[in-house]
Parts: C-alpha cells; structure tokens; sequence
C-alpha cells in the first residue's frame, strides 16, 4: 500500500542533545534542506552508509530516525467540512489554505512549509478557530472522526513542530524515492 508521509526533522544533532556519536567523523556530517543528518560523501541521506544509517534511525538521539514527529498523512480531505471550507475560501487564512494546498498531492519529497510559512499557519489557524470555535476546542475534547473537522488537529501538530524546531515541513510518497536532495 502507497501512503505519503509527513516529517518534521528533530534538532537533536544541531542542539547537542546525541544519545551516541555518529559512527563518522562529526566534521564528515552534514544537514541536506530539509534538516535531515547525513554523510558529507552522501548525494541523499538515502545514500549513507548502513552504518551511519543504522545510528541515525535508532541510536542517534530520542527520535526515531532523527524524526521530531512523523505519521502517515491524512488531511487531504479537510475540505470535507462546509463551514471551514467557506471560511479558508473566503481569503482571510492564506498561509493556512497555503500549506493545506501544498499538501493534496506529493509524490517525491516536497517542503509543505518552511517554519516561517508554518508560523504564519498557526496564526492563521488560531484566527480560523475564533471564527469556527469548534476547531479551537479540538484540543480538549475527543477527536471525532466522523467530522471534517479531525485534519485540523493533525495539521496544527506538524506547523507546531515546525515552527518550533525551524525545520521544514517535508512530505515524501511511501513507494518512491524520497529524492532528497542537498
């Protein structure tokens, strides 16, 4: 079964925070655009070595594979629900219905929103749940899923974490290559 995925890349690496040492040189590492570790000698990180690899999914830090948050993505449909679908139209929430755009249809690996484009979905998003306040109370309520209104709260997880570790929002399909790129 083909799904896309969504990642956000952790900031383990960056801020110090290595369970172990890379199994190279640290000088030999490097970060591609999307803020994944890899090997300097490497075209993609798909490329590194098995050992490097091996470190990065499983022993380099807390994240598995140096993934701050990652899962199958499944808010394609946020159109679903009338109401936020005639808000977003409306105008008023453009980098909101940026990133929801970006994220219909992706095949190899695709930035959905730099952290900036994420900091500004977020407040858009916060402005959408006091014109829909039923987004707002998605938080603290249990998720319906027969709603359309369940991809919101998905949705805001991955701008949060965005945002918060200035990695991009990156999104790749499950039975191609991933085709990062430096």
């Amino acid at each position: 079964m083909s799904e896309r995925w969504v990642y956000v890349a952790c900031t383990c690496y960056r801020d110090g925070l290595l369970l172990s040492d890379p199994p190279i040189s640290r000088s030999e590492v490097v970060f591609d655009r999307y803020g994944n570790v890899m090997e300097k000698t490497s075209r993609t990180p798909e490329d590194d070595s098995d050992e490097f690899w091996d470190w990065r999914s499983e022993r380099a830090c807390i994240h598995y594979n140096m993934r701050f948050v990652e899962e199958i993505w499944d808010a394609r449909n946020w159109r679903s629900d009338d109401q936020v679908a005639e808000a977003i139209a409306s105008g008023r929430f453009p980098h909101l219905e940026e990133v929801l755009d970006n994220s219909q249809w992706f095949t190899a690996a695709t930035i959905l929103a730099t952290p900036q484009l994420a900091a500004k979905a977020i407040a858009d998003f916060d402005e959408l749940a006091q014109v829909i306040p039923r987004i707002g109370q998605l938080a603290t309520t249990p998720m319906n899923w027969t709603t359309g209104l369940w991809p919101f709260l998905f949705v805001r997880k991955f701008l949060d974490a965005s945002a918060l570790t200035g990695n991009p929002l990156v999104g790749y399909h499950s039975v191609s290559s991933l085709g990062f790129e430096q």
